[in-house]
């Protein structure tokens, strides 16, 4: 699922995440957090769009929303428009300061204009639900599940 203001990015990462041919995606999009429980929504990217301070509030609530076992294990952030500061209304402490208690989270920072950036962070997104969603071929789920018993 990608949430995050509109114009952020969401369709244009949605759609380089569907070219990818190494997992399945089913990708839903929302402007707001869902006020209801979703079955079955595996992974969550949210978009934080530099020039509108509207999508930190969304990550505030979203953040406030969550467990901390989903908000390390099935979340990123996704922070566009990197490639304009003069027109950020969000800065980059802000953004660190709200993410302090939640060390592990993903965080990425892309221009999605650019066709290399969205393949690259479409690649590592890929990767990251991949191992999440246990999508890799010849991967030993006992091993999966005795990690999370110990390490978390």
């Amino acid at each position: 699922m990608l949430i995050g203001p509109t114009f952020s990015g969401k369709q244009t990462l949605a759609k380089e995440l569907l070219q990818c041919r190494q997992v399945f995606f089913q990708v839903n999009t929302a402007t707001e957090i869902p006020q209801h429980e979703l079955p079955r929504v595996d992974y969550i990217l949210i978009m934080v769009d530099m020039v509108n301070r509207y999508s930190l509030d969304l990550l505030e609530e979203a953040l406030n929303r969550m467990t901390s076992k989903y908000i390390t294990h099935h979340l990123a952030i996704v922070v566009s428009k990197v490639d304009i500061p003069e027109k950020w209304n969000i800065s980059k402490n802000e953004l660190h300061t709200l993410l302090q208690p939640f060390p592990d989270v993903q965080l990425f920072y892309a221009n999605l204009e650019s066709q290399s950036e969205r393949r690259t962070i479409s690649e590592q997104i890929t990767r990251l639900v991949q191992l999440t969603t246990l999508q890799y071929r010849n991967l030993d789920t006992d091993y999966v599940k005795s990690y999370e018993f110990y390490c978390l």
